[in-house]
C-alpha cells in the first residue's frame, strides 16, 4: 500500500497531506477539522474586532503548537487593552 498526496487549497490556507490509499474517509476527517478551525479563527476574530475598535483593533494571530497556544492581537492603543497596571 503506497501512500498518495493531495493538496487542498482553503482560502488562504493550502494544506499539503499524505494518507493510505487504503481509507478514503481520512480526507473528510481531515477536510472537517480544517473547517472546524476556519470556524473558531473566524468567531475569535469578529469578538475582538466588535470587543476592541475603541482601541484601533488592527487584526489577531493565533499560532499553535504542541505545547500551548499563542494569540497576538494588534491594536493602535494597547494601554486600552491591557488596562491600568497590566489587570486587565
Amino acid at each position: 500500500m503506497d501512500s498518495k498526496s493531495i493538496w487542498k487549497s482553503y482560502g488562504v490556507q493550502r494544506v499539503y497531506y499524505k494518507y493510505r490509499s487504503c481509507g478514503g474517509g481520512n480526507i473528510m476527517v481531515i477536510e472537517r477539522k480544517i473547517v472546524e478551525e476556519n470556524l473558531k479563527n473566524t468567531s475569535i476574530t469578529e469578538y475582538l474586532a466588535k470587543y476592541l475598535e475603541r482601541a484601533g483593533y488592527g487584526g489577531v494571530e493565533i499560532k499553535r503548537s504542541p505545547l500551548g497556544t499563542r494569540i497576538i492581537v494588534k491594536v493602535e492603543t494597547p494601554g486600552l487593552v491591557i488596562g491600568r497596571k497590566g489587570r486587565s
